[in-house]
């Protein structure tokens, strides 16, 4: 069973337990044990009629319950943890694929676009032409209509 010491400072977590155990149970119940664990024991004996054997096993599971939902939750921070690292780990190893796979497509495209340039020349330099001057009408076009 827990120390007189614990379970004073644990009194306030166990109260909803304590109170679903022994409906009948006051606020001025536990005031008035000051956080006792046998004058408790002794208030629910007068109130229920149960032994203190019973009690003491109840309020012996209750630490252990405590204990249990501690490292439960323990436990279950531990694995959404580990899962965070491996989706985090996943996602920075799918950012780099895709980052390395845009820049050799990027290189790619430079390199055909450099072979086509060095093949057609005149064509190339044509073309440029005629998108410097569409590309200069649009723009002429946009400041004349917005003046």
């Amino acid at each position: 069973m827990m120390t007189a010491q614990e379970f004073r400072g644990r009194i306030n977590e166990f109260k909803g337990q304590i109170r679903d155990k022994w409906g009948q149970l006051t606020d001025d119940d536990f005031t008035s044990t000051q956080g006792n664990i046998d004058q408790l024991i002794g208030k629910i004996q007068q109130k229920t009629g149960q032994t203190r054997e019973s009690i003491q096993q109840f309020f012996e599971g209750l630490g252990k319950d405590g204990e249990s939902v501690a490292k439960q939750a323990s436990e279950f921070v531990s694995q959404a943890s580990d899962k965070v690292r491996e989706t985090a780990g996943q996602a920075v190893q799918s950012a780099r694929q895709g980052y390395d796979q845009a820049r050799q497509y990027a290189s790619q495209g430079m390199h055909e676009a450099q072979h086509m340039i060095e093949e057609h020349p005149t064509q190339s330099l044509m073309v440029a032409l005629g998108v410097g001057a569409v590309v200069g009408l649009l723009i002429g076009l946009t400041m004349r209509s917005s003046a």
